[in-house]
């Protein structure tokens, strides 16, 4: 090219293709004098944009309203991180390419994540492959608590279960503790991980007596050293609507627990005071503590003769009072008449229950 004056223009006739090049100069003069090459001046060529960047597996993004992206991008490109449509994230790929950047705060909901990277030569790549992410960071919370079991009166070794549903599913690890009743009687966790409804077996010890089967109070369920997690790792609420309050226990269900056993209140004859003699018939009344049923064979009782006698059960099951008789043989002996010891009343297989089925 002729310099006009000390200044000159040259275009290349020819594009070059993609790669790096040092330019240098020099120049003749009129005389045909050449002086010496310019100070080379790198530049390099590149008329294709970049790939689109890798993304890595976001990991744990659930309960994190500013997960964080990696991946691999053009080295030094300039990293963009998009929710939907909305830029969330900028950051600049290292010489080998890898870039990592916490994404601004999102709310909850589900979004797709897409990168794009952009290099020296402002060519931006297409966006990489979409990663769907959800965020949620409420926790569960109990909704109502109820129990399968009919409503009704259950008495001693019954399974009642009791269920406590959540708004949402829940995992569990560990064995938390549900307490009923007053002071607080424990009953272990049984099933239902990873669905909404956790379910407590509880089962009615001998003793126990309740008119409205209910937990102990609002703050009942104990974790017990165990967790109850959303599948966000969200830990859940324990806490449960009051007692006798609508989706409490004691609200939807009609639960009797009845676990009191009967028991022997007195032991009597209908015969007079006195001597009696063969072929006569002593009449025994067993009184009980409430009505109880006989079923199955025939119990005895075990009276204090000599030899040993037993009286033989006759009537009154379904009622207080179970009717025993005893037939005086030639050669009884007994002082006082009396059963034979505190176990005298034997089942012989028989069954002796209240109407609940506790054997008294």
């Amino acid at each position: 090219v002729v310099a006009t004056g000390t200044t000159w223009t040259y275009t290349l006739g020819t594009a070059l293709s993609d790669g790096d090049y040092t330019l240098s100069a020099n120049a003749t003069d009129g005389a045909g004098n050449q002086g010496m090459d310019s100070t080379g001046f790198n530049i390099r060529v590149d008329n294709t944009g970049p790939a689109a960047p890798t993304m890595n597996t976001i990991t744990t993004p659930n309960n994190s309203p500013t997960p964080t992206v990696s991946g691999v991008a053009e080295a030094n490109s300039t990293v963009k991180i998009y929710a939907g449509a909305t830029l969330k994230a900028t950051t600049t790929a290292d010489g080998s390419g890898v870039y990592s950047v916490a994404m601004s705060t999102l709310i909850e909901g589900t979004y797709t994540i897409t990168a794009t990277t952009t290099d020296g030569g402002n060519r931006t790549s297409a966006a990489s492959a979409g990663q769907s992410i959800t965020i949620d960071t409420t926790a569960p919370t109990i909704t109502n608590v109820t129990s399968s079991a009919a409503d009704g009166t259950y008495g001693i070794g019954a399974t009642i279960p009791i269920q406590i549903v959540y708004s949402s599913v829940v995992n569990v690890t560990g064995t938390p503790i549900l307490y009923i009743q007053y002071p607080g009687i424990p009953v272990n966790y049984a099933s239902g991980s990873g669905t909404n409804t956790l379910t407590f077996n509880y089962v009615p010890a001998a003793g126990q007596s309740f008119a409205d089967l209910s937990y102990h109070d609002a703050f009942a369920l104990s974790l017990n050293g165990g967790t109850i997690r959303d599948t966000a790792s969200n830990n859940a609420s324990l806490n449960m609507a009051t007692p006798g309050a609508v989706n409490s226990l004691s609200y939807n269900k009609n639960i009797v627990i009845d676990a009191v056993q009967a028991t022997v209140t007195g032991v009597n004859s209908s015969n007079a005071d006195g001597k009696w003699g063969p072929g006569n018939v002593i009449n025994i009344a067993v009184t009980f503590s409430r009505a109880v049923s006989v079923a199955v064979s025939t119990p005895t009782l075990t009276l204090n003769t000599s030899p040993s006698r037993t009286a033989a059960y006759v009537n009154g099951t379904g009622t207080t009072v179970l009717n025993f008789t005893y037939t005086v043989q030639a050669g009884d002996t007994s002082a006082d008449l009396n059963y034979a010891s505190t176990g005298a009343l034997t089942l012989n297989t028989a069954t002796i229950k209240d109407s609940v089925g506790n054997n008294a």
